[in-house]
């Protein structure tokens, strides 16, 4: 968690399968942490059984995208969330 204090980001792609620690346990250290709270985390992940999507939701993964994706598919899914973050102004 090193990076994010040395780099503050404004979105975090995270892989389920990481070498040292579990990615859903990344993801409860930056969804607990007062800082980091509010930064969008997309899961992508090979794990596509629907307990494995509904537990990174429910742990506050703002979206979950299953392997193999392309890459027009995680951009779209990225800008659909900077577009929620964004306010509309109404005229």
């Amino acid at each position: 968690m090193l990076a994010l204090e040395k780099h503050p980001v404004d979105l975090v792609v995270l892989d389920l399968m990481l070498p040292r620690i579990s990615g859903l346990d990344v993801l409860k250290m930056i969804k607990n942490n007062k800082q980091w709270h509010s930064i969008p985390v997309i899961i992508e992940s090979a794990r596509s059984d629907e307990s494995d999507i509904v537990e990174g939701l429910e742990l506050g993964a703002d979206d979950y995208v299953t392997k193999p994706f392309s890459q027009k598919v995680l951009l779209a899914r990225i800008h659909k969330i900077f577009e929620r973050k964004e306010p509309k102004m109404l005229f």
